[in-house]
């Protein structure tokens, strides 16, 4: 779950053009992969989840797949 969010984050901070997608997109999945580690995973899981996000992650982190974002109205 932890690598999960960091991993989401990276990519929507790549969507948004504040980090580039072809330098550091390896390095979120390099990241995603360790913390899976760290939490528990098995090295087999936590190494094919890694090649999954490589394989078919770019257009996720591509600035041209942006997400629309809401947010929670301020009290």
């Amino acid at each position: 779950m932890r690598a999960s969010l960091v991993h989401d984050a990276l990519y929507q901070l790549m969507r948004m053009e504040e980090l580039s997608t072809r330098s550091q997109r390896k390095a979120a999945e390099q990241l995603f992969k360790d913390i899976c580690k760290e939490d528990g995973v098995f090295n087999f899981c936590a190494f094919a989840y890694y090649k999954a996000l490589r394989k078919f992650g770019k257009p996720a982190a591509s600035a041209q797949s942006k997400k629309i974002i809401h947010l929670a109205p301020k009290p």
